[in-house]
């Protein structure tokens, strides 16, 4: 494998590692809620049909894997 590729895969993986790191101490209070209609305005402009539109603000959160 040429070393750049392994760099790249050992950088994302270590950012993955601090996601996981990061994220279990992050509550709904840590978030703009305010921001949810943005994000269905958003998906419902790139499919009008977007899961999300039907979802409520936490199970988008979860959907998107936060």
């Amino acid at each position: 494998m040429k070393l750049w590729k392994r760099n790249f895969i050992k950088s994302r993986q270590l950012l993955i590692m601090a996601e996981h790191k990061l994220f279990p101490y992050v509550t709904t209070d840590d978030l703009h809620m305010d921001l949810m209609d943005k994000v269905r305005n958003l998906a419902k402009s790139k499919n009008p049909d977007h899961l999300w539109l039907k979802m409520s603000d936490e199970e988008i959160l979860k959907s998107a894997g936060l």
